[in-house]
C-alpha cells in the first residue's frame, strides 16, 4: 500500500523520472497493525505500482517486514529502499550490492536508502544502531528526512557526498489552496459545515484541533486524561478530532458529552475548516508531518517532551511557532488554559506559524529524490 500522504510525492517523482525516458516501479507491501487501522491508504489505481506478496510482524519489540520487492530488484538499475533495520528488502538489496563489489562478475543495482537516520520513534540500542550504520555505509546514497539526519549520518562515517536531506514533507500546495478557499467563510459558517448543521451554531470561544492517527504512538490515552481535566475546568472548550485508529474508543465519553466532535479521517478542506475555528493543534504523542501542516493552517502545535517524536519535530521552534508543555496530562491541560489567559500569546504563535507556511516544499523533496536516482543511473 501507499500511504495517502505519500501518493502525490510518488506521482511527481514518477512523472519526473519517466519524462527522461526511464521506467519506474513502486513496489508496495501490506499495511498491518495500528497503521492499518488508521485507514490512510491511497485508493487510486496507479499503473506504476506493484503490490508484492509482502508481510509484516513483530518479533519482540522489533517490527520485521518484507515488501515483496526482491523480484523487481533483479532487473532494476537503481533500487530505493527504506532505511530500516527490520526491512528484509533493504538487506537483500545491500547484500547484492556488496557481492558486486567483491565479485565484479555479479550484477546488482545501485542502492539508495531513505528514512529517519537515527532512533527517533523507538529505542534502537547499540546493536541496531550499529546495523543501521552498516546499512548507510553500504548504500550508494542516503536520503535523510531532515538536515539533522544528514549530520547524524556524517558523524557515523557516511561520506559527505553520499548523504543529503530530503526535507520530508507532504503536498502543502493542495492544503494551502483549501485554506485560501475557506478564508471567505466566517467561523460560524466553517463550524456549521464541520458539524453538518447538527451542532449548536454558536462557535465555541475556545476550540482546539487534533489531526492524526488515534493510536498508541499519538498517546490518545494522554489526550483522554487532558479532556477530563478540561471538562472540570472549562466545559465550554471544544475539541475537533480528525483521524482514525485503534484507540479511537478512548474518546467515546468525551464525544458522548459533546466535548469532542469526532470527524473521522479528514481531507484538506476539513483541515482548513478546522483552522477557521480552532486556535491550536494538539499532539501529545509523536509529532510528525503534522508539523508542516500546522504552518499552513496557522495552528501552533502543542505537544510534550515525548522522547519518540519523528524527525519533522525538528522543523518546529518551540516557544515561537509551537509549544512544548509538561509531560503530565492534567498539568498539560491546565497550561494550555493558561495560554488562553495571556493577552496576545495565541496571535503571536499563530502569526509565527503562518510565516512558515509552505515549508519545506514538495518541489524540493521531489527534486532531491529524483536527482539522487538519476545520478545513480
Amino acid at each position: 500500500m501507499i500511504p495517502g500522504y505519500r501518493s502525490e510525492f510518488f506521482r511527481r517523482v514518477v512523472d519526473r523520472i519517466q519524462s527522461s525516458g526511464n521506467q519506474v516501479i513502486v513496489a508496495t507491501g501490506v499495511s498491518s497493525g495500528e497503521h492499518a487501522k488508521r485507514g490512510d491508504v491511497a485508493n487510486d489505481s496507479l499503473p506504476w505500482q506493484r503490490s508484492g506478496r509482502g508481510w509484516g510482524r513483530f518479533f519482540g519489540p522489533m517490527y520485521v517486514r518484507y515488501h515483496g520487492s526482491v523480484g523487481f530488484q533483479r532487473t532494476a538499475d537503481v533500487v530505493v529502499c527504506e532505511l530500516a533495520t527490520g526491512c528484509i528488502d533493504t538487506h537483500v538489496a545491500l547484500l547484492r550490492r556488496a557481492l558486486t563489489r567483491w565479485l565484479p562478475g555479479i550484477r546488482s543495482p545501485r542502492v539508495i536508502t531513505w528514512g529517519h537516520v537515527g532512533a527517533y520513534t523507538r529505542t534502537h540500542g547499540t546493536f541496531l544502531n550499529a546495523v543501521e550504520t552498516i546499512m548507510m555505509r553500504a548504500s550508494d546514497q542516503v536520503l535523510a528526512y531532515t538536515p539533522k539526519g544528514v549530520l547524524d549520518a556524517r558523524d557515523r562515517g557516511v561520506p559527505q557526498n553520499r548523504v543529503r536531506s530530503l526535507d520530508n514533507t507532504v503536498d502543502l500546495e493542495a492544503l494551502q489552496a483549501a485554506v485560501d478557499e475557506v478564508s471567505v467563510l466566517s467561523p460560524s459558517q466553517a463550524w456549521s459545515e464541520l458539524t453538518s448543521g447538527a451542532e449548536q451554531e454558536t462557535v465555541p470561544v475556545r476550540c482546539v484541533a487534533y489531526v492524526g492517527g488515534l493510536d498508541r504512538s499519538k498517546r490518545v490515552d494522554f489526550l483522554a486524561e487532558a479532556l477530563e481535566r478540561w471538562w472540570q475546568a472549562d466545559p465550554q472548550l471544544r475539541v475537533l478530532v480528525g483521524g482514525a485508529g485503534a484507540d479511537a474508543h478512548l474518546l467515546d465519553l468525551a464525544v458522548q458529552r459533546g466535548q469532542v466532535l469526532r470527524l473521522g479521517r479528514v481531507g484538506d478542506r476539513e483541515k482548513a475548516l478546522m483552522s477557521r475555528v480552532a486556535q491550536f493543534m494538539l499532539m501529545p504523542g509523536r509529532v510528525g508531518l503534522v508539523a508542516v501542516e500546522s504552518f499552513v493552517l496557522a495552528l501552533p502545535v502543542v505537544t510534550t517532551p515525548h522522547p519518540y517524536h519523528a524527525p519533522e519535530f525538528d522543523y518546529l521552534v518551540p516557544g515561537t511557532d509551537s509549544l512544548v508543555l509538561t509531560d503530565e496530562p492534567t498539568q498539560w491541560a491546565d497550561e494550555i488554559l493558561d495560554v488562553y489567559e495571556q493577552p496576545g500569546a495565541i496571535d503571536r504563535l499563530r502569526s509565527a506559524a503562518r510565516e512558515r507556511a509552505g515549508t519545506p516544499s514538495m518541489d524540493h523533496m521531489v527534486a532531491t529524490f529524483v536527482d539522487a536516482c538519476e545520478s545513480a543511473m
